[in-house]
C-alpha cells in the first residue's frame, strides 16, 4: 500500500501552523487515515452525536462520517450525545488516539497506581504513559535509559494542555521511527531463527512472542 498523504507540502513553513491547537475533528480524520480507514464518499449520517450531525450536500459531511467511523473502531466512545468536533484535543487524548490508530502495543500490567494524581493525571492518563513501552514517542524522541528517567518524562508530559499541530505531529513522527526500528530488530530476530540450529531457533522464537507480538 501507499500511505494516504497525511500533511499537504508547503513551501511557507508557516502555512502548517505548527503552533494552532488541533481541533478533535482534525484529530480524528488523521487518525482513520493512518489506520487505512476510509471515508466513503456515500456515507448516510447515523446520528451517533448531535453536534456532528451533517447532510451528505455539507460542507462538514466529512466531519460525520469521521466520528461514526471513528466511534466504529473504537477511536472515541459512543457514551455521549455529543463530541465536540470543533473543540481542541489534549496532548494525552491525542496521543491516544494515535497509539491506537497505529496499534501500538500496550502493557498495562506496567501500571500499578496515578502517582501522578497530584499534578492533575487522570489515571487513563498515566496508565496510558505507563503502558507504552518506549517513551520516546512522548518524550520528543529521548529515550528513558531508567525508571527515574520515565518518571520525569511522564511527568513532563502535560497531558491536559491544548494538543498543538506540531504536538500532533512529532507523536506521529516518532511512533512511525519507534515502529520501523522495531520491525528491524523483528527482522534479525527472524535470520537467526531460520538460521540457528534447534535451541537457537527455540529461544529466538520465544523472543518474538515476546518482543514482536503482532508479526
Amino acid at each position: 500500500k501507499t500511505q494516504t498523504k497525511l500533511i499537504i507540502s508547503h513551501k511557507d513553513i508557516s502555512s502548517f501552523r505548527l503552533d494552532d491547537f488541533m481541533l478533535r475533528q482534525e484529530l480524528i480524520g488523521t487518525a482513520l487515515k493512518l489506520a487505512w480507514i476510509e471515508l466513503p464518499s456515500e456515507y448516510q449520517c447515523r446520528g451517533y452525536f448531535s453536534d456532528a450531525t451533517f447532510g451528505p450536500e455539507s460542507k462538514d459531511a466529512w466531519v460525520c462520517r469521521a466520528f461514526e467511523m471513528g466511534a466504529d473502531n473504537g477511536f472515541l466512545t459512543r457514551a455521549n450525545s455529543t463530541t465536540r468536533p470543533r473543540d481542541s484535543v489534549t496532548r494525552a487524548e491525542a496521543l491516544a488516539i494515535v497509539v491506537q490508530a497505529w496499534n501500538v502495543p500496550l502493557y498495562p500490567e506496567n501500571y500499578t497506581m496515578n502517582w501522578l494524581k497530584q499534578q492533575g493525571y487522570a489515571d487513563w492518563q498515566t496508565k496510558l504513559l505507563s503502558s507504552l513501552a518506549d517513551c520516546r514517542i512522548f518524550n520528543h524522541g529521548v529515550a528513558c535509559e531508567d525508571g527515574k528517567d520515565g518518571n520525569i518524562a511522564m511527568g513532563n508530559f502535560r497531558p491536559n494542555a491544548p494538543a498543538t499541530r506540531a504536538d500532533v505531529f512529532e507523536f506521529m513522527m516518532y511512533t512511525k521511527k519507534m515502529q520501523d526500528e522495531q520491525a528491524r530488530i523483528c527482522a534479525s530476530y527472524f535470520d537467526i531463527f531460520f538460521d540457528g540450529n534447534v535451541e537457537t531457533s527455540i529461544l529466538t522464537l520465544e523472543t518474538l512472542s515476546v518482543q514482536c507480538p503482532n508479526l
